[in-house]
């Protein structure tokens, strides 16, 4: 139940910020995980849109650490904001392609001695392509 309020509350303060990128259509979203030793997870997230926006946002249901945002090539500020897990907020930028980099933790629990990564990830905008991959530690 508890769950269900999240996402709701997640949907939620995503329509209220208005953002700019609402009709924009996501061509290509691809996200790359790569789990730790220690449990915690790196990732590499790729959001290219069907036209440049002045607004970008990309939620986690995690906290982060080592965050480092590229729209277009360049490196932009953005702003975090931790609620149920970690919004990313990208304000005044002029680009159609954004690339998140940044370390996760809190996404591996452990479930009758065995290793569980669980992650929602909340598509609330037309995507043409998402794609997700999750690599186990060596």
């Amino acid at each position: 139940m508890l769950r269900r309020y999240v996402l709701l509350f997640l949907l939620f303060v995503l329509l209220l910020h208005g953002s700019a990128h609402a009709l924009a259509e996501i061509n290509e979203w691809t996200v790359d995980i790569q789990i730790r030793d220690d449990g915690s997870t790196d990732w590499k997230v790729v959001q290219t849109y069907s036209e440049p926006i002045t607004k970008a946002d990309y939620f986690v249901f995690a906290g982060l650490s080592n965050v480092s945002i590229r729209a277009d090539g360049s490196p932009i500020v953005c702003s975090l904001q931790e609620t149920a897990g970690t919004l990313i907020t990208c304000d005044n930028v002029q680009a159609k392609t954004f690339q998140y980099e940044f370390h996760a933790t809190g996404l591996v629990s452990e479930f009758k001695n065995v290793l569980v990564f669980r992650h929602k990830f909340a598509l609330v905008q037309k995507t043409g392509k998402f794609r997700a991959a999750v690599s186990l530690p060596v």
